[in-house]
């Protein structure tokens, strides 16, 4: 990350962090600091995917790592957004379901 702040790629350095999040939160043995750690990489993933508008590409991939993220830390209905966002139907209709968002 220090690379990416020297450098001053502002971008990289928050999606460096967000992957440094997620791996901690992988790491942990406290089921509610985990899902801490799981929410403040799925806020950063979102937040860089937000500023990458320009690459749908890689904005896709990092709504997907979001949404990952928030259906590690439980949040079903955030999990559901963020699959959307990243054109992830399927896992995005079934987080909706789990959530009660969506009628069958």
């Amino acid at each position: 990350m220090n690379a990416y702040e020297n450098a001053q790629n502002w971008r990289m350095r928050n999606i460096a962090e967000a992957y440094h999040h997620r791996r901690t939160a992988m790491r942990q043995k406290n089921p509610s600091e985990q899902g801490k750690l799981y929410l403040i990489a799925a806020r950063e993933f979102w937040n860089s995917a937000e500023e990458t508008a320009d690459e749908l590409k890689t904005q896709g991939q990092l709504f997907g790592l979001s949404g990952e993220c928030y259906e590690r830390a439980g949040n079903n209905k955030l999990a559901a957004v963020a699959y959307e966002r990243a054109e992830e139907y399927a896992l995005s209709a079934s987080h909706y379901r789990i959530a009660g968002e969506f009628d069958d």
